[in-house]
């Protein structure tokens, strides 16, 4: 539902669009990406952001909130606007909202008392996007290089890491699975969610590419549940438990979502069953073997 708090604005004055939904508990709702510009002549001024209005019972009422100006006079028709709700068991729902439309006016002049006036000093003008884009495309290839940088540390030092297990001749479960009781005993999502969820994931990203020979590291969350899909080795409900780990480490880690302690809690068990479900029984058979 929308709710606009004008539908008339003047030239340069700001107009904020109010879209209202209702969701059940463990239901979460993610954005869809938003352009600077939404038509000719009319801009979007920061990002669309979500607030909580009231929970009632198992309902949560949301508000996403999205700010526009212009400064053209005309009759503007706003853009629907899209979101995603994602439902406790992993399922995705599109949500679209109208957005209506928006008439932008000029200031009236009473030409019956108008006087000329002496010409003004010359006036500076505030920074426009124009203005800015330089040194924000600098910027963001400062922080490409960065998250490059970082990527090709954590690819190392995966390599390195199972580079090590193999020469111990230590299985890749078994070396997934000392990986995940360390992350457990050491609590990190207590006082860093965001880090806990990249060890898990990397974590569980290794023992992928060991165990599928997948190059998992490589991959995004999507095209990792793609190409287990294809094998014949993984069980659905092993990729749906694997899914639903990966969707909720990204809403962590990309959308700002902060996790209770209970869904991190949780995580641990998953993403130890995931390892047990799927290791290689000869593997096991020759350890078994071996050590008797």
């Amino acid at each position: 539902m929308r709710d606009s708090s004008r539908d008339t604005i003047l030239i340069g004055d700001h107009d904020t669009l109010r879209f209202r939904t209702s969701l059940k508990k463990g239901e979460r709702i993610l954005l869809g990406d938003s352009p600077d510009s939404l038509s000719p002549g009319l801009e979007l001024l920061g990002s669309p952001f979500i607030d909580t209005m009231d929970v009632d019972g198992d309902n949560i009422n949301i508000q996403t909130s999205i700010i526009v100006t212009s400064f053209d006079s005309g009759l503007y028709r706003l853009p629907s606007f899209e979101a995603y709700k994602v439902r406790s068991d992993g399922s995705v729902d599109t949500l679209s909202y109208e957005g209506g439309e928006l008439y932008v006016k000029t200031i009236e002049i009473d030409t019956s008392s108008f006087s000329p006036f002496d010409v003004k000093q010359q006036m500076d003008y505030p920074f426009t996007i124009r203005d800015v884009v330089p040194w924000a495309g600098w910027l963001l290839l400062i922080v490409v290089l960065f998250l490059l940088a970082r990527y090709l540390r954590a690819r190392v030092k995966g390599h390195r890491s199972f580079s090590k297990a193999k020469e111990n001749n230590e299985p890749p479960h078994l070396y997934a699975l000392r990986k995940l009781e360390e992350l457990k005993s050491s609590h990190k999502w207590k006082y860093n969610k965001k880090e806990f969820f990249s060890d898990l994931t990397e974590i569980l990203r290794e023992y992928i590419e060991e165990r599928y020979s997948v190059a998992a590291m490589e991959k995004t969350s999507a095209e990792i549940i793609e190409d287990l899909s294809r094998t014949t080795f993984v069980e659905e409900n092993e990729i749906k438990e694997l899914y639903g780990l990966f969707e909720l480490s990204d809403l962590v880690k990309f959308a700002k979502y902060v996790a209770n302690d209970s869904e991190c809690e949780k995580s641990i068990p998953a993403a130890v069953n995931f390892v047990n479900s799927t290791l290689d029984k000869e593997s096991v058979s020759s350890d078994k073997e071996g050590g008797q």
